[in-house]
């Protein structure tokens, strides 16, 4: 069926297809661009990819592949103030599909607990199938989480319980020990018991990621 035009004459979003909503979150530092690289560089090329960020500068290359479609984010966090911009942002990227998957990087500042709220709007949640969210730890830099006075404690726990895969970045900076001490800690405070998957030279396979959180896992 063809789509009809929407009102400023573009197409309309088909609502018989749907995109595989991936979000990626982590603090600042953590490691979400780099790992997000490496997924990238692995798309298969009978794919469609869309990609929302809020900067590309860590993603060199990104918006110069044909089978990727870039989209900057704008005026704020997409989940706090930006969120007009998002939904705006948002909606004039799906019309440019159909696209198998739509890669989300929060910003480190972001609760993608909203953010998927945001995307389970009637309008969308036809559109979009949504994987659980990814959250990227710096294996190097755990006081965040632990540390009750650090500044960032409270979006470190925000993020945590909106986590259903922690991805453990440069875990080859610390020892084997540590790493699975960390790892119990933040299963611990979590209370979700996500899956975890350990990053050395910030890489892990998309295929490993999505292995680990099913598409209608509780989100």
């Amino acid at each position: 069926m063809a789509d009809h035009p929407a009102p400023d004459g573009r197409p309309a979003i088909d609502s018989a297809r749907t995109t595989e909503v991936l979000l990626i979150c982590g603090l600042p530092g953590a490691g979400k661009s780099t790992l997000l690289k490496g997924w990238l560089a692995g798309r298969p090329d009978t794919e469609r990819w869309a990609l929302m960020v809020n900067g590309i500068a860590g993603l060199a290359g990104a918006d110069r592949d044909p089978g990727v479609t870039v989209a900057m984010l704008a005026g704020g966090c997409p989940c706090c103030s930006g969120q007009v911009v998002f939904g705006v942002t948002l909606t004039r990227l799906l019309r440019g599909g159909p696209f198998q998957r739509l890669i989300i990087e929060v910003s480190g500042i972001g609760h993608p607990g909203r953010l998927v709220d945001r995307l389970r709007i009637p309008e969308l949640a036809s559109r979009l199938s949504i994987r659980p969210t990814v959250m990227v730890v710096d294996a190097t830099r755990p006081d965040p989480f632990f540390d009750p006075h650090h500044p960032a404690h409270q979006l470190a726990l925000d993020q945590l319980d909106s986590a259903r895969l922690l991805v453990i970045s440069r875990a080859d900076a610390v020892t084997p020990a540590a790493e699975r001490a960390l790892c119990e800690q933040l299963n611990s405070l979590s209370g979700r018991s996500p899956a975890l998957l350990s990053s050395r030279h910030g890489e892990v396979r998309l295929s490993d990621a999505l292995a680990a959180m099913p598409l209608h896992w509780n989100l």
